[in-house]
């Protein structure tokens, strides 16, 4: 069962912050043509990508159950697809299949956290 974190005006109000500042990046940099707000998505969406693939380690997965979701993952999936259109319209496509990775990993993160009982050997 998915549980409602402790503190979760504080994480909520953090995850908000941090994606809209990297929204306000992508926008800045790829449609307003400010390349220092470029190189910061760029990099965001690249350290994000590549510290996603260790989402799945057992203490991750049980931080994620012990500490709750802040938000739906229908609803961070969809902002994390639309950053991937986003980013593919503009053609940054490595960038934008690395993103996917990180959309990927941490449904799967989600999965295993919160589905883990369902799944039979």
């Amino acid at each position: 069962m998915i549980t409602r974190p402790k503190n979760f005006a504080f994480r909520l109000f953090r995850y908000l912050l941090l994606n809209s500042a990297f929204a306000a990046c992508l926008w800045f940099g790829l449609v307003e043509q400010v390349q220092g707000a470029a190189n910061i998505a760029f990099f965001c969406a690249w350290l994000v990508s590549i510290s996603s693939l260790f989402l799945l380690h057992k203490d991750s997965v049980q931080m994620l159950k012990d500490n709750g979701v802040v938000i739906p993952l229908f609803a961070d999936q969809l902002f994390d697809y639309c950053v991937v259109v986003f980013l593919v319209w503009h053609s940054c496509f490595v960038t934008a299949a690395a993103y996917t990775v990180h959309a990927l990993m941490v449904a799967a993160w989600h999965r295993k956290a919160f589905n883990e009982e369902k799944v039979t050997p």
